[in-house]
């Protein structure tokens, strides 16, 4: 009876490459792709009985983690370096009215990113993702949390602010972040008037967020954009009456945009802001009101970290 048999052009045969030959030879006209991590020159060709033959590819892989707080990330098998790790630091939450003007919106995350990071097969890497800043009642709106990956020292981005009613939160900053690509978050509008104000936008691979609009009088004004990536909430409207709450910020892989602020009631417990998109939004702010019962402000987006890698695998030809 005729063996099957395996040819390989530009390597030798070995027992490893004659076992995979032989799941092809059996497997191929059963499926039509399969992924072996192994690696191979890219001009090797591999040929399995009945004519079918195997070539070697890369794919890029694309890993988001979102879970705020800290953790580990084990390398994959056959994987020796990350071509970029990217961080967002979280979005600042919004102060609530503390009787005196509408709070401010708050800041957003920064970004930040690093190349070609060497690494080893089954390693686990350490990183903390930075939660979105907690929203005030009558406070300040609580900071966003810092996002690294290793350590603080390999690739950092730093959180936004948190705001209160008369200053607004800053955005998180460039210089205090680590990276090969770093752009800043951006700083929150302010209120002079009833309405609230937007929050400042993440940094993102295509440059630093937006700031938030400044409000003005009794409509809630809009968060900042960030860069060809999540767009700003829009702010609440007003009839001077009656208003209406701000909208998040719209959440993108690329970077959160900036909640709006709140519209302006005359009566009632107020209106609340925007929370800011994920990841790195800052919050917008709730609304000037005539009530005690301070409503809430918008919550700063979370941070995320995204890793980008190759992996070698054999996938038959067409």
């Amino acid at each position: 009876m005729r063996s099957r048999s395996q040819h390989i052009s530009g390597f030798a045969a070995n027992s490893v490459v004659e076992k995979l030959a032989f799941f092809w030879s059996i497997f191929v006209p059963m499926i039509s792709l399969s992924v072996v991590p192994i690696f191979f020159p890219e001009t090797a060709l591999a040929q399995v009985g009945h004519g079918a033959f195997l070539k070697p590819r890369l794919q890029l892989v694309t890993v988001i983690l979102s879970t705020t707080g800290s953790g580990t990330w084990t390398v994959p098998n056959g994987v020796i370096k990350l071509e970029s790790v990217e961080c967002w630091g979280g979005g600042g939450g919004a102060g609530g009215y503390s009787g005196v003007m509408s709070p401010a919106g708050a800041g957003g995350g920064a970004y930040a990113a690093k190349n070609d990071i060497v690494v080893t097969p089954g390693t686990q890497m350490n990183f903390n993702i930075g939660t979105g800043g907690a929203s005030g009642t009558i406070s300040a709106g609580a900071a966003g949390g810092d996002t690294w990956f290793v350590n603080d020292t390999t690739v950092l981005a730093k959180g936004g602010t948190g705001s209160t009613d008369t200053l607004a939160g800053v955005g998180g900053l460039a210089a205090s972040s680590v990276g090969d690509v770093i752009y800043p978050g951006g700083t929150g509008g302010n209120s002079p008037n009833s309405g609230g104000a937007g929050g400042g936008a993440a940094g993102s691979p295509s440059g630093a967020g937006n700031n938030g609009i400044d409000a003005s009088g009794n409509v809630g004004s809009a968060g900042g954009a960030s860069p060809s990536a999540g767009a700003g909430g829009t702010g609440g409207t007003s009839n001077g009456t009656t208003g209406n709450s701000g909208s998040p910020g719209v959440s993108n892989p690329d970077g959160g945009g900036g909640g709006g602020g709140a519209g302006y009631s005359s009566s009632g417990p107020g209106n609340t802001g925007g929370a800011g998109g994920v990841p790195g939004g800052g919050a917008g702010s709730s609304s000037k009101l005539s009530g005690i019962n301070a409503p809430l402000a918008g919550s700063g987006g979370n941070g995320q970290i995204r890793i980008r890698y190759r992996r070698h695998y054999l996938a038959p030809t067409p």
